[in-house]
């Protein structure tokens, strides 16, 4: 649902993510995520609804969307400079 949207709100900031894989099984995703196959980003109620211990959500505050969107990252893991990157432009306030 917030695919375009998504993608419309990371070109404005100047930002191509890197898309490797789209699923519309959540559970599936956040399983990868929980592997360290990479991040995702989704909607809060379903970060909730399918967190673990394994993983970190942070929620994105700029731009704000209608519907709450987190990130989840594997917790365990150190964050590579692109993720750090990716997560501060995520965190970044006007």
């Amino acid at each position: 649902m917030y695919h375009d949207v998504f993608l419309d709100y990371c070109k404005k900031a100047g930002f191509t993510p890197n898309i490797v894989f789209e699923s519309n099984q959540w559970d599936l995703i956040i399983e990868m995520v929980a592997a360290n196959q990479g991040v995702t980003i989704l909607p809060k109620p379903l970060t909730d609804k399918y967190s673990s211990e394994k993983i970190h959500q942070v929620h994105l505050e700029n731009p704000e969307f209608p519907w709450g969107l987190n990130v989840i990252y594997l917790k365990s893991k150190i964050l590579t400079r692109p993720m750090k990157n990716f997560l501060n432009l995520c965190l970044k306030k006007n």
